[in-house]
Protein backbone atom coordinates (compact mmCIF):
# COMPACT_ATOMS: atom_id res chain seq x y z
CA UNK A 1 0.00 0.00 0.00
CA UNK A 2 1.11 3.31 -0.76
CA UNK A 3 0.84 6.55 1.65
CA UNK A 4 -2.51 7.45 -0.51
CA UNK A 5 -4.01 4.05 -0.10
CA UNK A 6 -3.20 4.39 3.76
CA UNK A 7 -4.71 7.74 3.96
CA UNK A 8 -7.91 6.84 2.06
CA UNK A 9 -8.50 3.45 3.76
CA UNK A 10 -8.31 5.05 7.22
CA UNK A 11 -10.17 8.15 6.16
CA UNK A 12 -12.89 5.39 5.14
CA UNK A 13 -13.58 3.87 8.60
CA UNK A 14 -11.77 5.23 11.51
CA UNK A 15 -13.25 8.04 13.65
CA UNK A 16 -11.92 11.38 12.71
CA UNK A 17 -10.43 12.20 16.21
CA UNK A 18 -6.46 13.00 15.44
CA UNK A 19 -5.01 15.78 13.32
CA UNK A 20 -2.64 13.85 11.57
CA UNK A 21 0.56 14.86 9.32
CA UNK A 22 0.24 13.26 5.78
CA UNK A 23 2.01 10.45 6.36
CA UNK A 24 1.63 6.42 6.70
CA UNK A 25 4.85 4.87 8.72
CA UNK A 26 5.41 1.73 7.59
CA UNK A 27 8.64 0.46 9.68
CA UNK A 28 10.80 1.84 12.01
CA UNK A 29 14.82 1.14 13.31
CA UNK A 30 16.40 2.91 15.67
CA UNK A 31 15.65 6.92 14.83
CA UNK A 32 14.75 6.06 11.52
CA UNK A 33 10.80 5.36 10.26
CA UNK A 34 9.84 4.56 6.50
CA UNK A 35 6.55 5.48 5.26
CA UNK A 36 4.31 3.15 3.04
CA UNK A 37 5.84 4.85 -0.39
CA UNK A 38 9.54 3.88 1.42
CA UNK A 39 10.92 7.09 2.17
CA UNK A 40 13.39 7.35 5.15
CA UNK A 41 12.97 10.09 7.52
CA UNK A 42 14.79 10.55 10.91
CA UNK A 43 12.40 10.59 13.63
CA UNK A 44 12.91 12.94 16.46
CA UNK A 45 9.15 12.64 17.61
CA UNK A 46 9.55 9.32 19.07
CA UNK A 47 5.95 8.40 19.70
CA UNK A 48 5.55 11.31 21.65
CA UNK A 49 7.86 10.96 24.73
CA UNK A 50 7.64 6.49 24.19
CA UNK A 51 10.26 5.13 21.84
CA UNK A 52 12.85 6.23 24.23
CA UNK A 53 15.57 3.52 23.13
CA UNK A 54 14.12 3.77 19.46
CA UNK A 55 12.50 1.82 17.29
CA UNK A 56 12.81 -1.95 17.75
CA UNK A 57 15.18 -2.27 19.71
CA UNK A 58 16.14 -5.98 19.41
CA UNK A 59 16.28 -5.98 23.02
CA UNK A 60 12.66 -5.07 23.18
CA UNK A 61 11.66 -7.06 20.15
CA UNK A 62 13.25 -10.39 21.85
CA UNK A 63 11.80 -9.98 25.07
CA UNK A 64 8.21 -9.37 23.22
CA UNK A 65 8.30 -12.64 21.01
CA UNK A 66 9.24 -14.71 23.56
CA UNK A 67 7.04 -14.00 26.16
CA UNK A 68 4.14 -13.95 23.14
CA UNK A 69 5.56 -17.83 22.77
CA UNK A 70 4.77 -18.42 26.37
CA UNK A 71 2.02 -16.49 27.79
CA UNK A 72 0.28 -13.50 26.78
CA UNK A 73 -2.22 -12.46 29.42
CA UNK A 74 -3.37 -13.89 32.63
CA UNK A 75 -6.27 -11.50 34.43
CA UNK A 76 -5.57 -10.42 38.56
CA UNK A 77 -6.43 -13.05 39.94
CA UNK A 78 -3.53 -15.16 39.25
CA UNK A 79 -0.31 -14.26 39.94
CA UNK A 80 2.95 -14.12 37.19
CA UNK A 81 6.40 -13.82 37.94
CA UNK A 82 7.04 -10.56 35.25
CA UNK A 83 5.07 -8.05 37.33
CA UNK A 84 6.92 -9.06 40.26
CA UNK A 85 10.26 -8.57 38.05
CA UNK A 86 9.22 -5.24 37.42
CA UNK A 87 7.56 -4.33 39.99
CA UNK A 88 11.29 -4.66 41.75
CA UNK A 89 13.18 -2.93 39.44
CA UNK A 90 10.71 0.26 39.68
CA UNK A 91 11.00 -0.21 43.87
CA UNK A 92 14.57 -0.65 43.52
CA UNK A 93 15.57 2.54 41.18
CA UNK A 94 13.14 5.16 42.94
CA UNK A 95 11.57 5.94 45.90
CA UNK A 96 8.53 3.62 45.50
CA UNK A 97 7.98 0.75 47.70
CA UNK A 98 4.90 -0.74 46.54
CA UNK A 99 3.65 -0.36 42.17
CA UNK A 100 0.63 -0.91 41.14
CA UNK A 101 0.68 -1.31 37.12
CA UNK A 102 -1.71 -0.66 34.42
CA UNK A 103 -1.89 0.00 30.60
CA UNK A 104 -1.80 3.37 29.88
CA UNK A 105 -0.62 6.90 31.40
CA UNK A 106 -4.39 8.31 31.81
CA UNK A 107 -5.05 5.35 33.62
CA UNK A 108 -2.01 5.99 36.31
CA UNK A 109 -3.13 9.44 36.62
CA UNK A 110 -6.63 7.75 37.61
CA UNK A 111 -4.60 5.28 39.92
CA UNK A 112 -3.32 8.42 41.77
CA UNK A 113 -6.06 10.27 42.45
CA UNK A 114 -7.89 7.50 43.48
CA UNK A 115 -5.54 6.38 46.35
CA UNK A 116 -5.17 10.08 47.24
CA UNK A 117 -8.67 10.17 47.66
CA UNK A 118 -8.87 6.76 49.36
CA UNK A 119 -6.12 7.53 51.46
CA UNK A 120 -7.90 11.08 52.26
CA UNK A 121 -10.82 9.20 53.60
CA UNK A 122 -9.32 6.50 55.27
CA UNK A 123 -6.42 7.92 56.72
CA UNK A 124 -6.52 11.81 55.94
CA UNK A 125 -9.71 12.93 58.27
CA UNK A 126 -12.41 12.73 55.10
CA UNK A 127 -10.48 15.26 53.08
CA UNK A 128 -10.75 14.56 49.35
CA UNK A 129 -9.92 17.55 46.98
CA UNK A 130 -6.97 17.55 44.67
CA UNK A 131 -5.12 20.71 43.43
CA UNK A 132 -3.30 20.63 39.91
CA UNK A 133 -2.04 23.20 37.97
CA UNK A 134 -2.79 25.33 35.03
CA UNK A 135 -1.22 24.46 31.61
CA UNK A 136 -0.98 21.13 32.66
CA UNK A 137 -1.74 17.97 31.19
CA UNK A 138 -2.40 14.70 33.05
CA UNK A 139 -4.78 12.55 30.67
CA UNK A 140 -8.31 12.46 28.56
CA UNK A 141 -10.14 9.87 30.99
CA UNK A 142 -12.23 12.34 33.18
CA UNK A 143 -10.64 12.13 36.47
CA UNK A 144 -7.20 12.88 34.55
CA UNK A 145 -8.67 15.94 32.15
CA UNK A 146 -10.46 17.33 34.91
CA UNK A 147 -6.81 18.16 36.81
CA UNK A 148 -5.70 18.99 33.39
CA UNK A 149 -4.91 22.86 33.11
CA UNK A 150 -5.90 23.92 29.27
CA UNK A 151 -9.09 24.85 28.89
CA UNK A 152 -9.17 23.71 24.94
CA UNK A 153 -9.58 19.71 26.36
CA UNK A 154 -12.47 20.46 28.45
CA UNK A 155 -14.54 21.78 25.79
CA UNK A 156 -17.56 19.92 25.33
CA UNK A 157 -17.43 17.75 28.08
CA UNK A 158 -18.81 19.36 31.37
CA UNK A 159 -19.56 19.29 34.03
CA UNK A 160 -16.25 17.94 35.27
CA UNK A 161 -14.96 16.14 37.94
CA UNK A 162 -15.55 18.18 41.47
CA UNK A 163 -12.92 17.97 43.75
CA UNK A 164 -10.06 19.25 41.50
CA UNK A 165 -8.95 22.65 41.49
CA UNK A 166 -6.09 24.00 39.47
CA UNK A 167 -3.86 26.48 40.68
CA UNK A 168 -0.62 28.51 38.62
CA UNK A 169 2.24 26.35 37.62
CA UNK A 170 5.85 27.21 39.21
CA UNK A 171 4.36 29.61 42.04
CA UNK A 172 4.06 28.05 45.82
CA UNK A 173 2.98 30.97 47.06
CA UNK A 174 -0.16 30.79 44.85
CA UNK A 175 -0.41 26.60 45.41
CA UNK A 176 -0.25 27.44 49.10
CA UNK A 177 -2.99 29.72 49.28
CA UNK A 178 -5.09 27.54 47.40
CA UNK A 179 -4.80 24.82 49.69
CA UNK A 180 -8.28 24.54 51.40
CA UNK A 181 -9.55 22.59 54.83
CA UNK A 182 -10.57 19.84 51.87
CA UNK A 183 -7.61 19.54 50.38
CA UNK A 184 -5.62 16.21 50.47
CA UNK A 185 -3.34 16.46 47.68
CA UNK A 186 -1.30 18.35 45.40
CA UNK A 187 -0.29 17.12 41.61
CA UNK A 188 1.92 18.43 39.12
CA UNK A 189 4.21 17.23 36.18
CA UNK A 190 8.07 18.06 37.13
CA UNK A 191 8.28 19.78 34.02
CA UNK A 192 5.16 20.68 32.06
CA UNK A 193 5.04 18.56 28.67
CA UNK A 194 1.93 19.15 26.09
CA UNK A 195 1.84 22.57 27.99
CA UNK A 196 4.68 23.97 26.24
CA UNK A 197 7.98 22.07 27.69
CA UNK A 198 7.47 24.59 31.30
CA UNK A 199 10.62 23.99 33.29
CA UNK A 200 10.11 25.44 36.95
CA UNK A 201 12.55 27.76 38.65
CA UNK A 202 15.20 25.83 40.87
CA UNK A 203 13.58 24.78 44.25
CA UNK A 204 9.53 24.78 42.98
CA UNK A 205 9.41 20.64 43.27
CA UNK A 206 11.15 21.12 47.07
CA UNK A 207 9.15 24.00 47.82
CA UNK A 208 5.81 21.66 47.02
CA UNK A 209 7.58 19.21 49.28
CA UNK A 210 7.88 21.30 52.00
CA UNK A 211 4.38 22.44 51.74
CA UNK A 212 2.94 19.01 51.62
CA UNK A 213 4.42 18.22 54.68
CA UNK A 214 3.42 21.67 56.40
CA UNK A 215 -0.01 20.83 55.91
CA UNK A 216 -0.43 17.30 55.83
CA UNK A 217 -0.91 16.94 52.04
CA UNK A 218 0.18 13.82 49.65
CA UNK A 219 2.41 15.10 46.42
CA UNK A 220 2.00 13.60 43.59
CA UNK A 221 4.61 13.96 40.49
CA UNK A 222 3.16 12.99 36.90
CA UNK A 223 6.33 11.71 35.30
CA UNK A 224 4.68 9.98 32.19
CA UNK A 225 6.77 12.50 29.97
CA UNK A 226 9.35 13.04 32.42
CA UNK A 227 10.46 9.85 33.58
CA UNK A 228 12.81 6.90 32.48
CA UNK A 229 15.93 9.40 31.83
CA UNK A 230 14.02 11.82 29.75
CA UNK A 231 15.81 14.52 31.83
CA UNK A 232 19.09 13.47 32.31
CA UNK A 233 18.15 11.53 35.78
CA UNK A 234 15.90 8.30 35.61
CA UNK A 235 13.25 10.65 37.57
CA UNK A 236 12.41 14.34 36.71
CA UNK A 237 12.34 14.65 40.97
CA UNK A 238 15.88 13.40 41.49
CA UNK A 239 17.14 16.57 39.88
CA UNK A 240 16.05 18.32 43.50
CA UNK A 241 16.60 15.47 45.67
CA UNK A 242 13.11 15.17 46.64
CA UNK A 243 10.53 12.62 46.40
CA UNK A 244 6.71 11.81 45.67
CA UNK A 245 3.84 10.32 48.00
CA UNK A 246 2.61 8.96 44.51
CA UNK A 247 4.65 8.86 40.91
CA UNK A 248 2.44 7.93 37.84
CA UNK A 249 4.60 6.39 35.06
CA UNK A 250 4.04 5.50 31.36
CA UNK A 251 5.46 6.24 27.65
CA UNK A 252 8.80 5.38 27.42
CA UNK A 253 8.25 2.69 30.08
CA UNK A 254 7.23 0.57 27.65
CA UNK A 255 9.33 1.24 24.91
CA UNK A 256 6.49 1.10 22.45
CA UNK A 257 4.12 -1.10 24.21
CA UNK A 258 1.09 -0.03 26.35
CA UNK A 259 2.21 0.17 29.95
CA UNK A 260 1.28 2.62 33.26
CA UNK A 261 2.41 2.32 36.54
CA UNK A 262 1.20 4.17 39.49
CA UNK A 263 4.28 4.24 42.12
CA UNK A 264 4.07 4.84 45.95
CA UNK A 265 5.51 4.38 49.94
CA UNK A 266 3.98 1.50 51.85
CA UNK A 267 2.09 3.95 54.21
CA UNK A 268 0.17 5.39 51.58
CA UNK A 269 -0.28 2.06 49.51
CA UNK A 270 -2.00 0.44 52.87
CA UNK A 271 -5.01 2.82 51.58
CA UNK A 272 -5.59 0.28 48.57
CA UNK A 273 -7.06 -3.12 50.03
CA UNK A 274 -8.40 -6.19 47.82
CA UNK A 275 -11.96 -5.04 46.43
CA UNK A 276 -11.51 -1.27 47.12
CA UNK A 277 -11.69 -0.91 43.33
CA UNK A 278 -8.80 0.29 41.42
CA UNK A 279 -8.51 0.65 37.61
CA UNK A 280 -9.37 -2.42 34.58
CA UNK A 281 -8.94 -5.82 36.72
CA UNK A 282 -9.38 -7.61 33.69
CA UNK A 283 -5.82 -5.99 31.63
CA UNK A 284 -3.84 -4.54 33.95
CA UNK A 285 -0.60 -4.58 32.09
CA UNK A 286 -0.43 -7.59 30.86
CA UNK A 287 2.31 -9.94 30.44
CA UNK A 288 3.67 -8.83 27.37
CA UNK A 289 3.60 -5.35 28.00
CA UNK A 290 5.43 -5.74 31.24
CA UNK A 291 8.24 -8.19 29.42
CA UNK A 292 8.56 -5.14 26.99
CA UNK A 293 8.76 -2.61 30.01
CA UNK A 294 11.22 -4.97 32.28
CA UNK A 295 13.81 -5.74 29.10
CA UNK A 296 13.43 -1.51 28.13
CA UNK A 297 14.81 -0.87 31.78
CA UNK A 298 17.24 -3.00 32.13
CA UNK A 299 20.00 -1.12 29.65
CA UNK A 300 18.86 2.11 30.99
CA UNK A 301 17.71 1.48 34.80
CA UNK A 302 20.94 3.20 36.33
CA UNK A 303 21.53 6.64 36.40
CA UNK A 304 25.55 6.00 35.49
CA UNK A 305 24.19 4.81 32.29
CA UNK A 306 21.81 8.27 31.60
CA UNK A 307 24.56 10.95 31.12
CA UNK A 308 26.72 8.92 28.46
CA UNK A 309 23.56 8.73 26.19
CA UNK A 310 23.41 12.55 26.77
CA UNK A 311 26.75 12.74 25.87
CA UNK A 312 26.21 10.89 23.09
CA UNK A 313 23.77 12.97 21.82
CA UNK A 314 25.32 16.44 22.42
CA UNK A 315 28.35 14.86 19.43
CA UNK A 316 25.61 15.43 17.00
CA UNK A 317 26.31 17.62 14.38
CA UNK A 318 25.14 21.44 14.98
CA UNK A 319 22.83 21.49 12.04
CA UNK A 320 21.13 18.30 13.91
CA UNK A 321 21.34 19.23 17.57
Amino acid sequence: MTNADVFARNAAHEIGLYSRQPLALARGSGCSVWDADGKRYLDFFAGVAVNSLGHCHPAVVEAIRRQAGELLHVSNHYHTAIEGELAELLCRHSFAERVFLCNSGTEAIEAAMKLARRWGAEMGGGRYEILATHGSFHGRTFGALSATGQEKYHRGYFPLLPGVRLAPFDDLDAMEAAVAPETIAIMVEPIQGEGGVVVPKPGYLRGLRTLAERRDLLLIFDEIQTGMGRTGRLFAYEHEDVAPDIMALAKALGGGVPIGALCTTDRIAAAFTPGTGMTPRAKTGNASSRTSARSRMTPSMTNAAIPRRWATAHTLPPAIA
